[in-house]
């Protein structure tokens, strides 16, 4: 005879008790363990996915080498591994300058300014500029020291500065670009095809460029509009190389073998061996526009891999300067963007058919791949703007080029 239960007759736990193998009848599981459950299982799926995913992310796949170089051929006579990771530790650490080094009326910019104001000034109607990035310091300049506010402008963002002094509880207001009106007349396209697009866009009054390539040509004639186009300085096309190769200049011929594929090896040019990694910049910047017609002259370039083409300049020269570490790199741009407005360590300018790209040289004439520096324009221009085109051309306008650190055409400016 089975033992009573000391539980209350048809409770649970009676049941359970008389029955321990057996759940009571219409329970048969747990429902809060069960959605528990389930629960942590959407949440385990959700942190792995996630989990997944940032992975993927952050993670680097493997670089393809660009054509044609091997990194398991190490040239004896390169510079230790060592020296080369401190070279491009020391080119990606380096400042580069940024575009409020050159907003113009905006404190603490880098924009050269003359001892004694110009003899033109213009206060109200501003020309609209706009230019290749090598250019911004001298255009951004000419207006920040050209420009000035008259009586009856609008003297920036005075609501805001207003509002800061009175709720701002004396927080100085940090400037903005576009506070002063003057800026708006100057903008930063950056390259060279922009530049052109906002000209044509009549976005625009003027450009500071090199002269337009033939689509840039067609491009305003589809428009029913056309350049013209107005030297003002001289700039010469560069060649630039590692700093550790040997190779300090080529001839115009070796350049253009460089870069049609006839010539692979830096022992061809007198280097040591090596496969030469030559860069090339994007089609219908001013750069390539040079290249194409100062060395290429209707060669057909070699069809560049995609980690050696860049678009922007900056990145082009960094890369030109410590490119995987291996000082085999050749690259082009202009002189005063390699050597002012992102001068970098680890990069020579070599010399071309013998002759140095010097400011004296590029002066005299005898450096041979020389580029006129222009302000190009496509509409009637008015008074100010035509007045601000004449006064480069001037005297004090070709001083002023020269102060800045370009090329003036006047070989008596210093």
């Amino acid at each position: 005879m089975a033992p009573a239960s000391n539980q209350p007759a048809g409770s649970d736990a009676d049941l359970t008790a008389r029955h321990p193998k057996e759940r009571p009848p219409g329970n048969p599981f747990d429902p809060s363990t069960s959605v528990l459950a389930l629960a942590l299982v959407i949440v385990a799926i959700v942190a792995l996915s996630l989990l997944a995913f940032v992975f993927e992310y952050f993670q680097q796949p493997p670089e393809r080498p660009p054509y044609p170089v091997q990194f398991h051929n190490v040239m004896p006579t390169d510079p230790s591994q060592k020296e080369m990771l401190e070279l491009d530790r020391e080119v990606r650490m380096a400042k580069t300058p940024t575009q409020q080094d050159y907003w113009p009326f905006y404190p603490g910019n880098k924009l050269f300014s003359p001892k004694e104001p110009p003899g033109l000034r213009i206060d109200r109607d501003y020309p609209r500029l706009d230019g290749a990035a090598a250019l911004i310091p001298l255009y951004a300049a000419a207006a920040n020291t050209i420009y000035g506010r008259g009586e009856t402008e609008d003297p920036g963002n005075w609501y805001a500065t207003a509002a800061n002094a009175i709720f701002g509880r004396g927080k100085k207001k940090e400037p903005a670009y576009g506070d002063d009106p003057r800026q708006n007349a100057v903008g930063f396209s950056t390259t060279t095809p922009a530049a052109y697009k906002t000209l044509i866009d009549d976005r625009a009054d003027m450009i500071f460029a090199g002269p337009p390539s033939s689509e840039q040509t067609e491009q305003a004639a589809e428009q029913g509009i056309s350049f013209t186009v107005t030297p003002i300085a001289r700039e010469a096309f560069v060649f630039l190389v590692n700093e550790q190769n040997p190779v300090t200049g080529l001839t115009t011929d070796q350049v253009r073998d460089i870069y049609s594929g006839k010539i692979n090896d830096w022992k061809e040019v007198g280097g040591t061996p090596g496969d030469i990694i030559a860069f090339q910049r994007n089609f219908g910047s001013g750069s390539q526009n040079a290249m194409l017609s100062m060395v290429m002259r209707g060669t057909m370039m070699r069809e560049p891999h995609r980690s050696i083409y860049r678009e922007d300049m900056m990145g082009y020269i960094r890369d030109v300067a410590a490119y995987r570490n291996l000082g085999r790199a050749i690259g082009y741009s202009f002189r005063y963007y390699a050597t002012v407005m992102n001068s970098l360590p680890g990069i020579r300018l070599l010399s071309i058919d013998g002759v140095a790209p010097t400011v004296e040289n590029i002066r005299n004439g005898s450096y041979p791949l020389k580029r006129e520096i222009c302000i190009i324009t496509a509409r009637p221009l008015s008074d100010n703007a035509r007045r601000l085109r004449d006064w480069f051309l001037s005297a004090e306008g070709q001083q002023f080029i020269a102060d800045v650190g370009y090329v003036p055409l006047a070989t008596d400016s210093h």
